[in-house]
């Protein structure tokens, strides 16, 4: 009797753990348990340094894509967004990268335009902040 109290304490104990682990790996890592849905645009950038695969993407304060990829093209560096469905942007919104609290960490920042048309749903690049206009791919 004395084993099997013990033997059930280690598995609870084994269990605890794991599903801490899981609950750690998906909100703070780059794992994520959701399907992958949503759209894709990309943004150009003349420096991209401190931006990874897995960096959140935030329109209006609220997270709502992540970067997927980072390319470089030419001398220009292509970061690559997976946004959410519902997530609707303005032919006029601008991508600029940010700094987010004391230790610096590094997100997208989509800030929404003033137009009423809303971008195809394509991997075309939105405009950023150090550039004024679209750079054709």
């Amino acid at each position: 009797m004395r084993t099997l109290g013990l033997g059930l304490s280690i598995s609870g104990f084994l269990l605890v753990g794991a599903l801490s682990q899981l609950y750690l790996f998906t909100q703070l890592g780059e794992v994520t348990l959701r399907r992958a849905g949503g759209y894709t645009v990309s943004a150009d950038f003349a420096n991209a340094s401190g931006l990874a695969s897995g960096s959140i993407v935030e329109l209006a304060g609220v997270q709502v894509g992540q970067v997927t990829d980072i390319q470089l093209i030419g001398t220009r560096a292509r970061i690559i967004l997976q946004l959410r469905d519902d997530v609707h942007l303005q032919n006029d919104a601008i991508a600029s990268i940010q700094t987010k609290g004391l230790l610096g960490g590094r997100y997208l920042l989509i800030t929404p335009g003033g137009s009423e048309q809303i971008i195809e749903r394509c991997a075309c690049p939105l405009p950023s902040r150090e550039r004024g206009k679209n750079w054709p791919h």
